[in-house]
């Protein structure tokens, strides 16, 4: 019985293989954006308690130096603040692209995969009739006798 040869499955594989690490490397720059987004949250969030601290504080007697302390510490934050939103906006562009990637990558992987799925329907309509062609031949052969 012949067997089914796709000649187009090393190309495939590859591309099935390219797809899965894709879809890694996007999950890994999912995780990276997560990560810096909760970073973030988190740097607002203190750089609003620090304010607050220092408008309860501004209330009672602040010394000079502690009001300068709390200004470069708001300060700082605010720039990190601002370099981790750069970051975020970076991730975002690369999580943008590499979905576009997968998109293209999985349209590849199922054309082929359709394509294997047709020549199979086809290799498999071969055998049925070189099948019948059997069956006749031999109901032709024992007609005859």
């Amino acid at each position: 019985m012949k067997k089914f040869n796709y000649r187009l499955g090393s190309i495939e594989n590859f591309r099935k293989e390219r797809l899965r690490a894709s879809l890694v490397e996007l999950k890994k720059v999912r995780d990276v954006f997560k990560s810096e987004k909760e970073s973030l949250d988190l740097l607002t969030g203190q750089r609003e308690d620090y304010r607050t601290r220092l408008k309860d504080r501004s209330d009672a007697f602040l010394r000079l130096e502690e009001l300068n302390w709390y200004k470069e510490y708001l300060h700082l934050l605010e720039q990190k603040i601002k370099e981790k939103k750069q970051t975020l906006k970076k991730l975002r562009q690369n999580l943008i692209q590499l979905k576009k990637l997968n998109k293209k990558r999985e349209k590849e992987k199922r054309t082929l995969e359709k394509n294997r799925l047709a020549k199979f329907a086809q290799f498999i309509a071969e055998l049925k009739k070189e099948e019948q062609k059997e069956l006749d031949e031999v109901s032709r052969a024992l007609f005859r006798r």
